[in-house]
């Protein structure tokens, strides 16, 4: 069988026949190189004359998608837009649908949080599963002779081993250890089971970090957007890549001192490669990824680009460095396909290498040439080798084979969006709703066109009858503007006449409406999917759900495609790659891939509901709890969310419960009995102790109350008093002036005479009052003393 080529052909391996010379030998595999560059070129210009219809439908697409015009032919476009005096305006409504439609199939593969959609797990085995709930024991191999019993002696000795035996033992001094229970066969069964699904985790998390290398979600992103636009998506894997590690090796100096010195390791990798759909020209009889039999991908390289094929060891550096020294020769597969589709000027190829890389079965005879084959497999028609071809400048630079033994069929896959039954490539949003976008954008000139012209009357001038007062302003309407009657006498409505045009505008706008109907019905992308609600009065809850479930299907049915085409038979690749090439024993077994886009997120939504129903309504009866395991149904219920990761192991979980129980059973010690009795009563008469200070607390305040109350009322009392002496000495000043004014009147004295008579009762009115004054300032002195020190008066 053909080996993996993995060097160049001057380097890769020695002569098979060693009576050739190395000169004669390179002349033949220049030669043999020189006929399958020739086989190749030939080849590819068969596939790539037969993709001209598909490239003028992505042209459309892209047209389309971008909005820059109707997708409508070029002379006829031409022509409207010298009508129109420039660009023609449009309303793109393929855009928003197209990206709707991606952002929705990427949230499907690729949520929030989650950047792997398969797993991994062992191939199922029907019989394994039947004997699982086997209760049946074990068969085991049968035991060693059991040792001859003691021989018996004569009356009064111990019995007698045979000759040559040890002495026999006491039977009660000798222990027998106890022996194991033996296994059932369902044991067994669900050991080899949790093995295999032990093996299968661990093969699941090398190919998980294996993608996380390789970019896997972002690359599958990027070609969702081809997927939706275009309606094809393209994906390479594994590709074999070299990647220069670096790593720090302890070292001692000559002082005996540890360093650190930098080592470099050079090491292939598997990857996943997006690849533009547009640069790869398949098979053209094929009309599935699985039947493509050969496939072309060109690479538009420069100088340096090209340099750096040179250092990876399947390419032949030679041939490299030949190619480098000439000018590069822009194939005309660049010229008049990739510049066209890729709206590229011809100026941006000049310095530009056209690489071609070929995957397909290859010619035996080239390969016999080539030593990569022995005679008898290139007679064997059921040989069929599957290789890989780089070739520029019509030089071939690389020939290997497949590095995946059994795997006859290219590292390409791809998926459509919409199938063609004409072409292995599909059809996307923008090619499935081309009518209703051009209708919608020749109902828009429509509109606009109308909008013009009833914007204002359309305006009759007899010349014989009138004429500008300006001539050199000319006949044109402006504001203002003097004209004369040429015939005097003459009505001025016949020289001069306006007619309105009818406006269109509700019967065109019932057009574009009808164009946006039919838009969401060809792409099958429903405006409630871009976040606007249906145009409806009664729109219920229930309605709603109806409508989200209808508009999910297509998704959901895209999405079960992607995993059909483009993640399982992938990551079944990588996993033939790890079987074949991984170092790791502890992870190989015969295991099966289980996508987890969309049909597994639905599952576990559906799962999840049952689970939360069920765990409802036993929860209300206890009739029916006895019916379930309740613990595993929680489990069950967080596997399905995604924090399923923060269960613990069911083991752990049975450990834990099994100490608790134990622990529960336990007959409680008597000291830890007598100090909790103790801890009890100190704790009361801590209690009562606080209780006692509450009651003296509060009856303090209560005393303090009824002093503070006692004191209050004889202080109004006092001031009581004081109101009334103020009150006695103000009548007793208005009884003196009421005398004054008597004695005045009567006796007609003079005021001083009176005033002399009086000062002697005044003085003693006024030694009175300075008496109770200085009585009730001792009292008020006593007052605040008693209340100072807590006493009575």
């Amino acid at each position: 069988m053909p080996q993996n080529l993995d060097l160049p052909l001057d380097k890769a391996r020695p002569d098979n026949d060693s009576k050739v010379s190395p000169s004669k030998k390179e002349h033949q595999n220049n030669a043999a190189l020189e006929m399958l560059a020739s086989q190749l070129n030939h080849k590819l210009s068969e596939y790539v004359g037969k993709r001209y219809d598909k490239e003028r439908e992505w042209q459309i697409a892209e047209e389309l998608y971008n909005g820059s015009q109707m997708a409508i032919d070029d002379k006829k476009l031409a022509a409207l837009r010298e009508v129109r005096g420039g660009e023609l305006p449009a309303v793109n409504i393929t855009r928003p649908k197209t990206n709707i439609a991606i952002a929705r199939l990427q949230d499907i593969q690729f949520p929030l949080g989650g950047d792997f959609n398969f797993s991994v797990g062992p191939t199922p085995v029907p019989e394994l599963l039947e004997l699982a709930n086997s209760d049946e024991p074990l068969p085991v191999a049968e035991p060693a002779p059991a040792p001859m019993p003691p021989m018996a002696g004569p009356p009064g000795m111990a019995p007698q081993g045979p000759p040559g035996a040890m002495p026999a033992q006491d039977p009660a001094a000798a222990v027998m250890p106890e022996a194991p229970a033996p296994m059932t066969i369902g044991e067994a069964a669900h050991a080899a089971i949790k093995k295999s699904q032990d093996r299968a985790r661990r093969m699941e998390r090398k190919i998980h970090d294996r993608f996380v290398e390789t970019d896997w979600a972002k690359k599958s992103r990027k070609a969702m957007e081809q997927w939706g636009v275009l309606g094809t998506a393209c994906l390479k894997a594994p590709v074999l890549v070299p990647k220069r590690r670096r790593s720090y090796k302890p070292l001692k100096d000559a002082e005996g001192k540890t360093i650190f010195e930098m080592q470099y390791s050079n090491d292939v990798i598997p990857t996943v490669q997006w690849v533009d759909t547009r640069m790869v020209f398949p098979d053209p009889s094929a009309r599935a990824g699985t039947t493509i039999e050969d496939v072309f991908e060109l690479h538009l390289m420069t100088r340096q680009e090209l340099r750096g094929l040179a250092f990876h060891k399947a390419f032949m550096q030679n041939r490299i460095r030949e190619c480098l020294m000439e000018e590069p020769l822009t194939g005309h597969v660049a010229k008049s396909h990739i510049l066209p589709i890729m709206g590229t000027h011809e100026d941006a190829l000049d310095k530009r290498f056209c690489v071609m890389e070929y995957h397909g079965p290859m010619d035996k005879e080239v390969l016999f040439e080539l030593d990569l084959i022995d005679e008898k497999d290139k007679d064997d028609p059921l040989v069929m080798v599957q290789g890989e071809v780089w070739f520029v400048n019509n030089r071939v630079i690389r020939v290997s084979v497949s590095p995946i033994e059994g795997e006859d069929r290219i590292p390409y896959f791809f998926c459509t969006w919409e199938d063609d039954p004409s072409s292995i490539f599909g059809h996307g949003v923008p090619y499935l709703m081309r009518h209703a976008a051009r209708v919608m954008n020749s109902s828009w000139l429509m509109l606009l066109d109308n909008a013009g012209l009833t914007a204002g009357p359309q305006i009759i001038l007899n010349k014989e009858m009138i004429q500008p007062a300006n001539k050199a302003e000319g006949w044109a309407i402006r504001p203002m503007k003097v004209w004369f009657m040429t015939e005097y006498g003459e009505d001025v409505n016949k020289a001069m006449q306006f007619v309105n045009v009818p406006t269109q505008q509700d019967s065109i706008a019932n057009i574009i409406e009808m164009s946006l109907n039919f838009a969401d019905i060809e792409s099958s992308l429903p405006q409630i999917q871009q976040g606007e609600m249906p145009k409806a009065d009664n729109v219920t809850f229930g309605g709603m759900a109806m409508v989200l479930t209808a508009a999910n299907v297509i998704q959901q049915r895209l999405s079960e495609k992607w995993d059909d085409d483009i993640t399982v038979p992938i990551v079944e690749r990588f996993y033939h790659y790890e079987m074949q090439y991984g170092d790791d024993e502890s992870l190989k077994g015969d295991y099966e891939v289980m996508a987890g886009g969309a049909t597994q997120r639905i599952d576990k939504q559906i799962k999840s509901q049952d689970l939360e129903r069920i765990m409802g309504m036993a929860g209300s009866n206890e009739d029916f709890i006895m019916q379930i395991d309740l613990p595993r149904a929680f489990r069950e219920w967080v596997l399905t969310t995604r924090v399923g990761d923060i269960l613990k192991p069911v083991e752990q979980v049975e450990k834990e419960m099994a100490e608790k129980q134990a622990a529960m059973q336990q007959a409680p010690d008597p000291k830890l009995i007598e100090a909790q009795a103790r801890m009890k009563q100190a704790d009361a008469a801590l209690e009562k102790n606080a209780l006692d200070r509450e009651l003296k607390t509060e009856e303090m305040n209560m005393r303090s109350a009824i002093e503070e109350a006692r004191v209050d009322k004889e202080s109004r009392e006092i001031m009581a008093r004081q109101h009334e002496n103020q009150i006695k000495l103000l009548i007793a000043q208005m009884q003196r002036e009421d005398m004054l004014n008597k004695l005045a009147a009567d006796q007609q004295a003079t005021q001083a005479q009176i005033a002399a008579k009086l000062n002697i009762s005044v003085m003693g009115e006024e030694t009175k009052r300075l008496l109770k004054q200085a009585d009730l300032d001792k009292f008020n002195t006593e007052i605040t003393y008693a209340k100072k020190e807590g006493k009575g008066i």
